[in-house]
């Protein structure tokens, strides 16, 4: 029921490396206001629940969490197992060893005591009442790194973009009821 426009391909960053990472890139030239891709809503993952303003959704940690865990299982199976196989746990600084978050701060010459931004995965085990569950965490970091507020959007996430002055994208509302666009 999706739309995935033939100007675009998902592949590896570099083909030529097993390791390198996924995306989305063009193969010909796309004309502004041409739909890329449309995503129905029948494949998000979300909470169903009013958007919090809140640091992080831990509703959407929770639920990510138990589809990581349901691996094939889950009714999201083709996106969970792909963030399975191509997404590295410890994906954001905070969630790094002490040595690995001492050699950024090093390097950034920060003698501070102030410690690493984002503090989202702290906030897993405090504000989400999370447990120290390498699964939970690596959710928490998806969702960071990931979500749309408090939804996983499949492919969409995939696309790079930027924002302000070099705003290179155009998405419609993802809480009305129409597709993903």
């Amino acid at each position: 029921d999706g739309i995935f426009n033939d100007k675009v391909k998902i592949r590896q960053a570099d083909p030529s490396d097993a390791e390198s990472r996924y995306g989305i890139f063009a193969n010909d030239f796309i004309k502004d206001g041409e739909l890329i891709l449309e995503i129905p809503r029948s494949i998000l993952l979300t909470t169903g629940l009013e958007r919090q303003e809140v640091p992080l959704e831990c509703d959407l940690v929770h639920i990510l969490a138990e589809e990581l865990t349901l691996g094939s299982k889950s009714r999201y199976a083709p996106y969970v197992n792909y963030l399975l196989a191509t997404q590295s746990p410890r994906l954001i600084q905070t969630a790094w060893s002490d040595a690995g978050k001492e050699l950024l701060l090093n390097i950034l010459r920060d003698d501070s005591d102030e410690p690493l931004p984002p503090s989202e995965v702290t906030e897993w085990f405090d504000e989400c009442e999370g447990f120290e569950d390498p699964m939970g965490i690596f959710a928490t970091e998806l969702v960071i790194t990931r979500a749309w507020d408090n939804t996983m959007i499949p492919v969409y996430d995939m696309i790079s973009h930027r924002n302000g002055y070099w705003f290179n994208t155009n998405c419609n509302d993802i809480e009305g009821d129409e597709p993903i666009r």
